[in-house]
């Protein structure tokens, strides 16, 4: 069989002419390049996993906010009333309330 690209062929070194050799170079591109796992996506992957870390110190910071506003709204029972009354507008049977609308 004639080698179709003769000097081509005979100048590259022995390593790349081993079988075995190519065959691994084409099991790492592969695995590199067209693999689920390839390292495009492993960079994707970790850039989101970055901003989703970020985004849990995120609301763990506002959930200790929310329980430091909870235990300081509701300790007493004068200052629930003061929230409820703010928040939800009730009132007392005794009591009227204005609601004054900005437009």
């Amino acid at each position: 069989m004639k080698n179709p690209f003769p000097k081509f062929w005979n100048d590259l070194p022995d390593i790349f002419k081993n079988k075995y050799a190519i065959t691994i170079v084409a099991f790492f591109t592969y695995l590199l390049f067209f693999d689920s796992n390839d390292i495009p996506s492993q960079i994707k992957f970790k850039r989101h996993l970055n901003k989703l870390n970020k985004q849990t110190e995120y609301f763990q910071k506002m959930i200790e906010e929310s329980k430091s506003e909870y235990a300081s709204t509701f300790s007493t029972p004068e200052q629930m009333e003061t929230y409820a009354r703010e928040q939800y507008m009730m009132k007392k049977p005794e009591e009227d309330l204005f609601i004054i609308e900005v437009k």
